[in-house]
C-alpha cells in the first residue's frame, strides 16, 4: 500500500447529490484496502440555505483549508489528489487556487466533475477558457456520463474517465406499501429543479378534469414554504397538492413507495440521484432531457423524457400514467431492474478502484 491519495472533497452537510457521492467515495472499503488515504473536507456551507452565499466565516474556512492542504503537501506528500472541483463561477476560481498549490508541488490530480457549464463559460470568456486549459492540463478527469464529455472537450486533451453515480442508500422495497400519491416531486426547492414547471403541468392536468393527488418533498433553498404555498394556491391546486417539507432516510423512501410516478422536470442538472431513489421503489420517472438523465430514464421504458419546460408534454405524460396504471407499474419495474443492473454501489466501487489505480501509477 505505497500509493497515497488525498481526497479533497466537500462532505455533508449540506446534503446534495455531490456531497452524498463524495461520502460514498471516501468511505469505500475498497479504497482503504488498496491505498493509504487522507481526507480533507473543504465544505463551505453549513446548510442548503447557505449555498452560494458569501460571508467572513467562509473566507476564514478557505484560509484554513489552504493551510491544511499545504501541511499535507509538505509533510505527507500524496501520489495523487482526488479533487471534486466546482466547474463554474466564482466557486471554480476559488477551487483553482488549490490547483495552484498542487501543481506547484507537481502532484497528479484526478478531477471529479459533479457539475457542468464549462463549455458555456469558455464560449463567453477566452480568459476563462485559458484558466480551464491550464487547470486541466496534464491532469485526468472523471465525468458522470458519456453525455457530459462535450462540456469539457475544449479544455481537455485526453479522454475522461466515466464513472456513473449510484444509489447511495441501501433501502429495500416494501411490496405492501399502498399507493397514496399519483405524483411526487422530490428535490431541493429551487426554480432550476423545476418545481414551478411541476405546478404548471399539474394545473393543466387539473383543467383536464382529472382527479389526482400530488406531494412535494424538498428542502427550502431559493424558495421557502410560504412562497411555495402561494404558488400552489394561485394555480388552484390546494386541494390536490401537499408540501411535505424536507424528508430524509427511511421516511423519504416510504413516501416514494407510496407514489405512482415521480416528476422531475429539472432545468439544470448533471445527474439527478432522486431518479435512482425512485427506481429503488419501482416508481417510474417523467424527467427532462438534461445532463445524464437519458441514461436512466429510457423514454417509454422506465419513464418518459420531455423537453425542458415543456409543460404541455409533461401534463400529457402525467395524464397517460393516470390512464394506464398497469403500464405505469411496468415502467417502474423496468426502472428497478435498470438500477440493480447498472447503478449499484458494488459497480460504482469497482469502477472507482480501476480509475484510481490507473491514475495513481
Amino acid at each position: 500500500m505505497n500509493n497515497r491519495i488525498l481526497f479533497l472533497v466537500k462532505l455533508p452537510p449540506p446534503h446534495t447529490g455531490a456531497t452524498a457521492m463524495n461520502r460514498l467515495v471516501t468511505e469505500a472499503p475498497i479504497v482503504g484496502q488498496n491505498f493509504s488515504k487522507e481526507i480533507l473536507n473543504v465544505s463551505y456551507a453549513e446548510s442548503t440555505a447557505d449555498l452560494g452565499s458569501i460571508s467572513l466565516k467562509k473566507f476564514a474556512r478557505i484560509l484554513k483549508y489552504h493551510i491544511k492542504l499545504l501541511i499535507v503537501l509538505i509533510f505527507r506528500r500524496p501520489n495523487l489528489i482526488y479533487f471534486q472541483i466546482s466547474p463554474v463561477g466564482m466557486a471554480f476560481i476559488r477551487d483553482l487556487l488549490f490547483v495552484c498549490w498542487i501543481k506547484l508541488f507537481r502532484i497528479k490530480i484526478l478531477f471529479h466533475l459533479h457539475g457542468k457549464g464549462i463549455k458555456g463559460a469558455c464560449q463567453k470568456s477566452e480568459m476563462l477558457k485559458t484558466l480551464y486549459r491550464w487547470g486541466f492540463k496534464n491532469e485526468q478527469v472523471i465525468c458522470l456520463s458519456n453525455l457530459l464529455i462535450e462540456d469539457i472537450e475544449q479544455v481537455m486533451d485526453a479522454p475522461p474517465h466515466i464513472l456513473q453515480n449510484c444509489l447511495t442508500e441501501d433501502i429495500t422495497f416494501d411490496e405492501k406499501r399502498i399507493k397514496v400519491y399519483d405524483f411526487v416531486f422530490l428535490s431541493n426547492l429551487t426554480s432550476s429543479k423545476g418545481v414551478y414547471v411541476f405546478l404548471d403541468a399539474l394545473q393543466i392536468v387539473t383543467k383536464m378534469g382529472i382527479d389526482y393527488s400530488a406531494i412535494i418533498i424538498g428542502q427550502p433553498v431559493e424558495i421557502n414554504e410560504k412562497s411555495l404555498q402561494v404558488e400552489i394556491e394561485s394555480r388552484g391546486l390546494s386541494n390536490c397538492v401537499m408540501y411535505k417539507g424536507p424528508v430524509f432516510g427511511a421516511e423519504k423512501f416510504e413516501l416514494l413507495a407510496q407514489s405512482k410516478c415521480m416528476v422531475f422536470p429539472t432545468l439544470n442538472d448533471v445527474w439527478g440521484l432522486v431518479i435512482l431513489e425512485a427506481f429503488s421503489q419501482k416508481v417510474p420517472v417523467i424527467a427532462s432531457v438534461e445532463g445524464a438523465i437519458p441514461e436512466m430514464v429510457i423514454d417509454g421504458e422506465t419513464g418518459f423524457l420531455v423537453e425542458k419546460a415543456n409543460i404541455t408534454l409533461i401534463a400529457e405524460r402525467m395524464e397517460w400514467t393516470l390512464s394506464n396504471p398497469h403500464l405505469t407499474e411496468q415502467m417502474g419495474l423496468r426502472g428497478n431492474k435498470l438500477l440493480n443492473e447498472n447503478f449499484t454501489v458494488e459497480n460504482f466501487h469497482a469502477r472507482l478502484l480501476r480509475i484510481l489505480q490507473i491514475c495513481s501509477q
